[in-house]
């Protein structure tokens, strides 16, 4: 697993304790409990943060994009998945770009059970139409310059592996929120738990059956990049 990054905004994808402001039912926002408030216990670099870094050095918005091919009859994940800088304007700094694979099925690793053993499933319980623990190999530039990047712990050769999960039709108090990214992290009470992008911090999915592609997103914090 990467280490952490350094993140100057915290209240993101599970980055530290998440303030909730909002007084409203929607569950999104306030669940009672399932905002993930990562104690930084883990190395998860998709999800931590640490502290601000120098301020002399360039700032970029950071997401995770994929696209992968999911069969979910033979449990298996192939595919590929970006991590992208880019300005507040858009501009790319840099993409760097992994092979993913699910875990029983990378050659990279020893085959084996899931090693994430909690259900994934919606707030209302329901099954999640499929999850996998994806393994990152083979990290390489693929745009821009990442130099400046290299010390963010955001881009390094093997990537970690991570819990990612599809549902079709998220349910949260019998409201249905369409399919959503799932996502294997800390709950507010400190245990791991499937979360949805949403609670995190921003993401989407979409995943076309009969073909088996599946695209994806989450969203993360602005960074603070080392000078190159």
């Amino acid at each position: 697993m990467r280490p952490l990054a350094l993140i100057i905004i915290a209240s993101v994808l599970g980055c530290g304790p998440e303030k909730d402001t909002d007084d409203s039912s929607d569950p999104w926002t306030d669940t009672g409990g399932d905002t993930d408030t990562d104690t930084d216990t883990d190395t998860d670099t998709h999800t931590d943060s640490g502290d601000s870094g120098d301020s002399g050095t360039p700032d970029a918005n950071l997401s995770f994009d994929g696209i992968a091919t999911v069969d979910v009859g033979n449990a298996t994940w192939t595919g590929n998945e970006s991590a992208q800088f880019h300005t507040d304007l858009g501009t790319l700094m840099c993409q760097w770009t992994w092979q993913t694979a699910d875990w029983e099925h990378d050659p990279a690793v020893m085959a084996g059970d899931n090693p994430r053993a909690e259900a994934c499933t919606d707030d209302d319980g329901n099954p999640c139409d499929f999850a996998f623990s994806v393994n990152l190999t083979g990290g390489f530039a693929t745009g821009g310059n990442c130099d400046a990047f290299q010390g963010t712990g955001e881009i390094e050769v093997e990537g970690g592996d991570y819990g990612y999960g599809y549902i079709a039709n998220y349910y949260s108090a019998n409201m249905d929120y369409g399919e959503q990214f799932m996502y294997h992290t800390f709950d507010q009470a400190g245990l791991e738990a499937w979360i949805a992008a949403p609670h995190l911090g921003g993401g989407s999915a979409t995943w076309d059956q009969p073909s088996g592609s599946f695209d994806y997103e989450l969203t993360k914090a602005l960074i603070q990049a080392y000078a190159p």
